[in-house]
């Protein structure tokens, strides 16, 4: 995967501010929702938004570009914030972020995770965090080895919970594709 960090930040910064109502976005979240677009984004189109490689730390997926972001301190911030009696690093953008760099289908597929995850449903980032360490790619490697995207394809029903995040994509794609392959669709 390529190491640029340009489109890692961009969508870090879409991410931050689309979802900033929810008091639930810290660090670990905004990496859990990078994870669930570039993975499931894979998965549909055989290709990653950001192009990040995800490493297996012990509090789930980071995409490795992320770090360096986070000691550059020049285009978002992480500053501690209080939530319950934790105190989490929320992201803090320091610029609107430059959306050209993405397609329109990219954006419309993150905005839709987001959506979901933060507004629809308020998914805590302990939960978020819990379900991202259900997927193949999580259990099969090691802290610090790099989880490949194609252990996307690798889920099965022996290994891997059915989230709720999941259960609304195929919905999702029901609803857009399932007329043209003769499975009936869902309002």
């Amino acid at each position: 995967m390529a190491k640029d960090n340009k489109k890692l930040t961009e969508l870090a910064l879409h991410i931050s501010k689309i979802a900033n109502g929810d008091n639930y976005l810290g660090k670990t979240k905004l990496n859990k929702l990078l994870f669930l677009a570039d993975f499931h984004y894979f998965f549909e189109n055989g290709k990653s938004i950001t192009d990040q490689t995800y490493l297996h730390l012990p509090n789930g997926h980071v995409p490795v570009g992320m770090m360096k972001i986070e000691k550059e301190k020049k285009d978002i911030v992480f500053l501690p914030s209080k939530i319950g009696t934790k105190i989490q690093e929320r992201p803090t953008p320091l610029r609107e972020a430059d959306l050209s760099v993405f397609t329109a289908e990219e954006i419309a597929f993150v905005d839709e995770i987001v959506d979901y995850v933060c507004h629809k449903n308020n998914v805590t980032a302990s939960s978020l965090s819990g379900q991202s360490h259900d997927y193949i790619g999580w259990l099969m490697t090691s802290n610090g080895e790099e989880i490949p995207y194609n252990t996307i394809y690798l889920e099965n029903k022996a290994k891997q919970k059915t989230t709720d995040f999941d259960k609304f994509h195929v919905e999702k794609l029901l609803r857009e594709l399932g007329g043209d392959y003769g499975f009936k669709q869902t309002a």
